[in-house]
């Protein structure tokens, strides 16, 4: 799974791409109206249907990191975790650095 975090708007939240949905049906905003499963993971869908699942790590990890406003292209229907995901997300947020959104 390849995963990239583009910044994206003030105040325009977390968006995931999936590139491989249509181009129509591609955008999944990550809020809480498009839950639509949190008993193992936590599940959004699009109103096109398009879902994206298991966001709940990499979402903790930018929100304590002071991102707010991103766009996660992924190229999967889910992000891929494994033990210590938050602890690799960290870092590599970091890694990168952030820039204040005016």
């Amino acid at each position: 799974m390849i995963m990239t975090l583009v910044p994206a708007e003030a105040s325009s939240g977390y968006v995931f791409t999936c590139r491989d949905a249509a181009l129509l049906r591609a955008e999944v905003p990550a809020c809480w109206k498009n839950v639509f499963d949190a008993c193992l993971s936590v599940k959004v869908a699009s109103a096109s249907g398009t879902g994206v699942s298991t966001i709940e790590y990499l979402l903790a990890v930018l929100t304590v990191c002071g991102v707010h406003a991103t766009r996660i292209v992924l190229d999967a229907p889910k992000v891929t975790i494994m033990d210590g995901s938050v602890a690799r997300f960290d870092s590599l947020v970091k890694k990168v650095g952030l820039r204040r959104q005016i």
